[in-house]
């Protein structure tokens, strides 16, 4: 849109073509309808026969979807309430698609079924598996030799699917993985720190298995980039005091012994201040909001309010609360257009849902996204798999398949302002 307003005749028609594929490439009947009125106006116009055949045929094969497709859950215990909303969301995308709606079939699947689930849905006719969610079945279901119908599998597989094990297993044809993976927003964090100009990281993480893989994923990613780690703080959840772990980051404990030091030394009362480490050009948190909103004023008060502090999804609950949030201000953060952008095509949806089960809607907003993508993003795993560049514009953020068949996202960056996010669109 921006290009066409300074474009020369010769452009205008390519740049319009551009805009008509992105606007109407999920429904091939409007698609041919709009090229026709284009094809009017440029008459002869080059791309009639190098290059609208393709975006037809493309968007023909976009639209196609599995005519039968079975969803594989963990309907009860532990992962019940996260299933219930992947499956709602999955439910709302399929609500909305306007093309020839596929049949929908869920079993409730775990890691001690999901043979006797997958062989199932396959005999109730499914050509299309979502699922499964928990590690341990994705597991179980590769080792048990074949894979029939093309799978796409709701986690990531934590080992390699190209050792020799798994020989019936295609990544990028057969079998995809999607997950919202916190590793993959540490990676990003890192990218956009270094994008920026950064090179020396404090890091503040949680002191459980979670906070260990985040600051893992972020640490090889920016020592990769070249970046250095000067130190981190890790935080024991629910303590009452988080001043002492930020003052070690922050060195000022030194600060405070060196003017001891010298009050001996002396034998006199003096007058001094706690200084920062002035070695740190930016913090990276990892943590839920309640931590971020008691740590924030500490790092203010310990005068290292200046330094840049970038932070994963995780900080942020999916629902404004500017009073709440206020102390997060300034914190720059990536996260899915889903919980960011109230413009992004999908809002409708994020609407019902929200209208629907209101009670759960911060809670699960992400998995909701999830499962709304995980439908949407079915006929254009061809194309993604084809080549990594491609894209596709999911809620859950722009969307592409790499070499070993995962989904991964590249996520919307926002910044905290008056204790609401308001969205940055530039990115690395």
């Amino acid at each position: 849109e921006t290009l066409r307003n300074t474009a020369t005749e010769k452009e205008l028609g390519w740049y319009e073509l551009a805009l008509i594929y992105k606007t109407h490439f999920a429904n091939p009947k409007n698609l041919q309808a709009v090229i026709n009125d284009w094809s009017v106006r440029y008459p002869g116009h080059n791309a009639l026969i190098a290059i609208v055949p393709e975006l037809i045929a493309s968007s023909e094969a976009r639209s196609t979807r599995p005519k039968h497709v079975a969803v594989l859950l963990p309907m009860s215990g532990r992962y019940r309430d996260a299933s219930r909303a992947i499956r709602d969301g999955f439910i709302a995308a399929w609500n909305t698609d306007d093309t020839e709606k596929s049949r929908l079939s869920f079993y409730n699947t775990d890691s001690l079924n999901i043979i006797e689930n997958y062989q199932q849905a396959i005999s109730d006719g499914a050509d299309f598996i979502i699922g499964p969610l928990e590690k341990a079945a994705i597991e179980r279901l590769l080792e048990q030799g074949s894979l029939s119908r093309t799978t796409l599998a709701l986690n990531y597989y934590d080992g390699k699917l190209d050792d020799g094990r798994f020989e019936h297993v295609k990544p990028g044809g057969n079998f995809f993985q999607f997950a919202l993976s916190p590793e993959n927003e540490a990676e990003q964090v890192a990218e956009r720190a270094f994008f920026d100009g950064h090179i020396r990281a404090l890091v503040i993480t949680t002191g459980d298995e979670w906070g260990d893989r985040v600051y893992t994923a972020f640490q090889k990613r920016w020592q990769g980039l070249g970046g250095v780690i000067l130190e981190q703080a890790r935080y024991t959840t629910g303590i009452e005091d988080y001043s002492e772990p930020i003052r070690k980051l922050l060195n000022t404990d030194d600060s405070k012994q060196r003017a001891k030091e010298l009050r001996a030394i002396l034998n006199r009362s003096i007058h001094s201040e706690e200084r920062r480490r002035q070695d740190a050009d930016f913090i990276f948190i990892a943590s839920q909001p309640e931590i971020a909103r008691q740590v924030m004023p500490h790092i203010r008060f310990l005068r290292a309010g200046n330094l840049p502090v970038y932070a994963t999804s995780h900080i942020y609950t999916g629902q404004p609360n500017p009073v709440r949030d206020a102390d997060m201000n300034n914190i720059i953060f990536a996260d899915m257009p889903w919980n960011l952008d109230p413009d992004f095509y999908h809002s409708q949806a994020k609407a019902v849902i929200n209208d629907t089960w209101p009670h759960l809607a911060g809670s699960y907003q992400r998995l909701y996204a999830l499962g709304y993508d995980a439908y949407a993003v079915i006929p254009e795993l061809p194309l993604l798999a084809a080549d990594n560049r491609n894209r596709f514009n999911g809620a859950t953020g722009d969307l592409h398949v790499t070499d070993q068949g995962r989904i991964q996202r590249f996520l919307t960056w926002a910044r905290f302002v008056d204790g609401q996010p308001q969205v940055s669109h530039s990115s690395p």
